[in-house]
């Protein structure tokens, strides 16, 4: 007769066996395909039936989990074999895999009863009561149940060319994915959260930004909700908020957003006019742009005109009052969301990045009035893409300089240039504000 217990836990391992299996998977498709870890998840659960929800969304904490500590995980399977994984020269075999996995849910302190499902699966040493525990430590913990001893360091969680070039405590964060943030409408904020409440999503309000909330909604699909179809609010992390406030538009004026993406930051400037100003939005990308359009209809702004262009300043356009070039950068800001980013972008890309995005805020500086404002962003933390950029453009154009503006964060002056402080848990993003003077 069969134990009560045996059913639970054989379902247990097959589906640590799965974990498996969508780990190799994953980082094939990273370090082979060079494609995001994201977008193989995908791929891996539409080609492989045996994964429900649940399955789903095990797999996709651990493998994030696994990718946020990669830097740590990668010396368990020594210098060699790593070097020949990611330059797509080897594939990681489901041993090493396991290990791994094991490795990354005890340095994410997850609960036991994985723990000891892993362990037991890939022949490890059990780990127990290491919960309360630093990461450093339940890192070693793991690492002594594999046999293979070692020390880690914060330092360690990214690559070795890009930590000098971040800021001290970067690496520091990087385990810990940001939470879920909403900006929301005036006027909406007590209906949202009542809404919110009512489904049992834990939301956070933060005084320096009385529209924004941070939800934690694991399991609930936000744009299910009565108030997501009324255009209520809209999900944009804080960060992104915060770049829009720094912009300062007033209302009434015309404001161009010529790398608009789908959106968020020009349905944030339409808010911020209350409907009386004009924002033209445009991007190279007509996919982009197919979602901002859904997403202005959905919100009611009529004030947004959304039009393609090929990256060059447009012609028979009125000056702008303001103009947003929110430039495509290595998005190295946004690597706690994206933990795969780190170990597919090289050093060598971030000059590219740099002169491309010196070459926009050339081009569409031109569509600025005289006496109006240019605000340039990225999600990069890097100062190459940042304040470099900034200080090569006012170096050649003398009729611009930057502004006096507050930090919204800090609500002091910042001398022109904006960064997103740690002590928010949100993205880094970098925004510099000039004005054009002639």
């Amino acid at each position: 007769m069969t134990r009560p217990m045996e059913l639970p836990e054989r379902k247990s391992a097959a589906q640590f066996q799965l974990l498996i299996d969508a780990t190799q998977s994953v980082l094939a498709g990273m370090f082979v395909r060079h494609a995001p870890a994201d977008r193989e998840l995908a791929a891996f659960y539409r080609a492989d039936r045996r994964c429900g929800s649940r399955d789903r969304a095990f797999i996709n904490d651990s493998v994030f989990l696994l990718l946020r500590h990669w830097g740590w995980a990668r010396k368990l399977a020594g210098e060699r074999l790593i070097l020949e994984l990611e330059n797509g020269k080897a594939a990681l075999s489901r041993r090493d895999a396991g290990a791994m996995l094991f490795f990354a849910l005890a340095c994410g302190g997850s609960a036991p009863e994985k723990l000891e499902t892993a362990a037991r699966v890939i022949g490890a040493d059990a780990v127990r009561d290491i919960a309360a525990l630093p990461r450093r430590e339940r890192a070693a913990k793991a690492a002594e149940a594999l046999n293979i001893p070692m020390t880690f360091d914060e330092n360690e969680l990214l690559p070795d060319w890009a930590r000098p070039l971040l800021p001290a405590n970067f690496c520091g964060r990087m385990p810990v994915r940001p939470p879920m943030w909403l900006r929301v409408r005036k006027n909406a904020l007590a209906r949202v959260q009542e809404e919110l409440t009512a489904r049992g999503i834990v939301c956070t309000a933060v005084p320096e930004f009385p529209e924004a909330l941070a939800v934690d909604a694991p399991s609930i699909n936000l744009s299910t909700l009565e108030s997501f179809s009324r255009g209520d609010f809209e999900v944009q992390d804080l960060a992104s908020q915060g770049i829009v406030r720094f912009s300062s538009p007033r209302p009434k004026e015309r404001w161009f957003d010529p790398c608009a993406g789908a959106g968020g930051k020009t349905l944030a400037l339409a808010e911020a006019m209350a409907g009386t100003g004009i924002v033209v939005a445009g991007d190279v990308r007509e996919k982009v742009l197919v979602e901002l359009r859904r997403r202005a209809n959905r919100a009611k702004y009529p004030d947004i005109m959304v039009r393609r262009h090929d990256g060059r300043p447009w012609r028979g356009l009125n000056p702008f009052d303001g103009v947003l070039v929110d430039a495509p950068c290595s998005c190295s800001g946004v690597w706690r969301r994206a933990p795969w980013s780190p170990w597919m972008t090289h050093r060598e890309d971030i000059p590219r990045f740099a002169e491309r995005q010196l070459e926009i805020l050339r081009n569409f500086s031109r569509c600025v009035k005289p006496g109006g404002r240019l605000v340039y962003a990225t999600c990069s933390a890097f100062r190459q893409e940042n304040e470099e950029v900034v200080e090569k453009f006012l170096a050649a154009d003398p009729g611009f300089r930057l502004a006096e503006l507050n930090n919204p964060f800090t609500k002091t002056p910042c001398g022109g240039y904006m960064h997103t402080p740690d002590t928010f848990d949100c993205d880094i993003m970098f925004a510099a504000g000039m004005e054009r003077t002639k």
